[in-house]
């Protein structure tokens, strides 16, 4: 086992995609407190909102750190990891200063009890709380893009539909193969909606995994840091469609476990598609 600092340290930065739902539901809950106070002007739980400060004050920052080692990976390269990290340390600068704000706010209250919203630190606590909430939104969202790829949430409602033509099939005669794709040729629409569907969001424009981009035609044939991922004419040999057919239980097994698989048809369709591909060209 790899005990170095620098592993330990890749890991510490690979945990943000776990630690960082904790300070947005945190965020979120006391955000539900302190509605149904203003709306009901019950005083439910008085002091969960405290206890739920220090919880997200304390889970935010260290989400941040964790976020900021994960961003020094060379996979991420897009200018939506500009964007999320910065806006990412703001909510956690924002979660830190609405957690002082609502600990004061609480002990004024506790002090002399009145409703959320009268005195001048509620009203500075919940606009913190405003604040963070807005910062959380943007910032979240460009983390999901990043994680999921661009679009990910509306990709259902754009999609195309793939055309129906049938791909070059396997052991095509010359003068059928004659007619198929070039090497180094754009890739067919009905290929390219599954790489998006199930590749892009590890192997696209905001993250490139082994130096692998699948979202463009050029992308596909520059490969990967290790080389080539297709040997055109020959889906055997293609790095490409042999991660694609791995059992799911094998290390190498792309896409990885968690991620959206492709079906056996589609493995199919993209094996014909490079079996169709002039070698040479």
């Amino acid at each position: 086992m790899n005990l170095t600092p620098s592993a330990l340290l890749e890991v510490f930065g690979r945990l943000h995609p776990v630690m960082l739902h904790l300070p947005i539901g945190l965020v979120t809950a006391i955000a539900g407190i302190e509605g149904w106070r203003l709306v009901s002007r019950d005083p439910a739980c008085p002091h969960a909102p405290r206890v739920l400060g220090v919880l997200a004050g304390a889970s935010a920052l260290l989400a941040a750190l964790m976020g900021l080692t994960l961003a020094r990976d060379p996979a991420y390269t897009s200018e939506s990891i500009f964007w999320h990290q910065y806006l990412g340390i703001a909510f956690a600068l924002c979660v830190l200063v609405m957690s002082v704000l609502l600990i004061r706010a609480d002990h004024a209250r506790s002090a002399a009890p009145t409703l959320p919203g009268i005195n001048g630190r509620d009203r500075a606590y919940l606009l913190a709380l405003l604040m963070t909430l807005g910062v959380m939104v943007p910032t979240g969202h460009l983390g999901g893009e990043i994680s999921h790829g661009e679009g990910f949430i509306t990709q259902p409602l754009t999609r195309r539909p793939a055309h129906q033509d049938s791909p070059p099939r396997v052991g095509a005669t010359p003068d059928a193969r004659a007619e198929t794709p070039l090497a180094h040729a754009d890739v067919p629409p009905e290929v390219q909606a599954i790489f998006d569907s199930t590749c892009v969001s590890c192997h696209g424009p905001n993250k490139q995994k082994g130096g692998l981009r699948l979202d463009t035609s050029q992308g596909l044939w520059d490969g990967s840091d290790a080389g080539a991922v297709v040997v055109p004419g020959d889906p055997n040999q293609s790095e490409l469609t042999y991660r694609m057919a791995l059992p799911l239980s094998d290390e190498d097994h792309m896409p990885p476990k968690g991620k959206p698989q492709p079906t056996t048809d589609q493995i199919s369709t993209v094996g014909m598609w490079i079996a169709g591909l002039k070698k040479g060209v």
